[in-house]
């Protein structure tokens, strides 16, 4: 039950902070309130997955980035209101990732918790700025994350060990983020942008259940060198989002295996990376597909030296 919560309030924080921040895109500064927002909701899970660590928060943590979410909401100021909506999505994150991993076993719990986000971000996106969705998530929210009140005071130390190098998943993070930035898919229009959201979606949670049966080299490495395939025919809807599944099962890898005994950090950690290979996108840069296909191979690559066991 507390997966399930965890899960749709990911939803409906990553819907909100695309609500609020995505209405500020005709500014005239919008470029730098993108990077401040990136900078509070990815970065800043590194030191807040450390206090986390050391207070051994998880639930908690989901609350009180949930208010501050419903604070930044409100804020007509643009810089206030990416700051604190970003800073409760790092909250969030860190608080419902640490649960799952300090409470659940395997890769498919974490996929579960992680695939609801992309699918809240595009649809916050077409509905930024309108009151009556805003008010209705916030709504909905504040029910999801009351019963977290109730959650663990002091999270167990993780059920399982590190199984992963931590600086080569560390690396595969960056590459992936960089990759999924800047490819170039002229097919991700109209109806094929909301199914490469569901693929995306669909591809994280597949990606832990089939690294549960089959090990994370296999979901992981495998997956993304099958992508790099795929991504040498950019024009190829199908395939485009064949590629966007395949790409996206190695995400509960790399943010599970190199866990140990900081999961809040090491979660930060990870989205540190996803932060730093988002930065050259706001710029502009582009990569054409043979690009694309040789940084996902050698991101699949990595993850086959770095990540756990064959089979678990």
């Amino acid at each position: 039950m507390k997966l399930l919560l965890y899960g749709f309030g990911h939803f409906l924080v990553d819907f909100l902070c695309a609500w609020k921040v995505l209405s500020f895109v005709q500014a005239q500064n919008w470029i730098w309130l993108a990077v401040a927002y990136n900078f509070c909701a990815f970065a800043m899970q590194l030191p807040v997955g450390a206090l986390a660590d050391r207070a051994r928060w998880g639930g908690r943590l989901c609350v009180y980035g949930a208010a501050l979410v419903i604070l930044g909401m409100g804020s007509s100021y643009p810089w206030g209101s990416v700051v604190l909506v970003g800073l409760g999505n790092a909250l969030y994150h860190v608080g419902g990732g640490r649960a799952v991993l300090c409470t659940t076993c395997g890769y498919g719990p974490l996929g579960a918790f992680v695939a609801p986000g992309a699918l809240g971000l595009f649809l916050g996106g077409l509905v930024r700025g309108q009151r009556v969705w805003g008010i209705l998530g916030a709504v909905l929210l504040l029910l999801c994350v009351l019963p977290l009140l109730t959650a663990e005071k002091r999270l167990p130390s993780p059920k399982e060990e590190r199984r992963g190098r931590l600086p080569v998943l560390f690396l595969v993070v960056l590459l992936r983020s960089f990759v999924a930035m800047t490819v170039q898919s002229p097919w991700k229009a109209g109806a094929f942008a909301l199914a490469a959201v569901v693929f995306t979606a669909w591809g994280k949670a597949l990606g832990g259940l089939a690294a549960d049966r089959l090990g994370g080299k296999i979901a992981g490495g495998v997956s993304l060198l099958a992508a790099s395939v795929l991504f040498l025919f950019p024009n190829s809807p199908i395939l485009g989002l064949l590629a966007v599944l395949l790409y996206q099962m190695s995400m509960p890898i790399t943010l599970k295996d190199g866990v140990g005994a900081y999961p809040g950090t090491v979660f930060g950690l990870m989205t540190l990376g996803l932060f730093l290979g988002f930065l050259p996108s706001i710029w502009g840069v582009s990569l054409p597909s043979w690009q694309t296909a040789l940084l996902s191979a050698g991101s699949g690559v990595l993850l086959l030296w770095g990540a756990g066991r064959w089979r678990d």
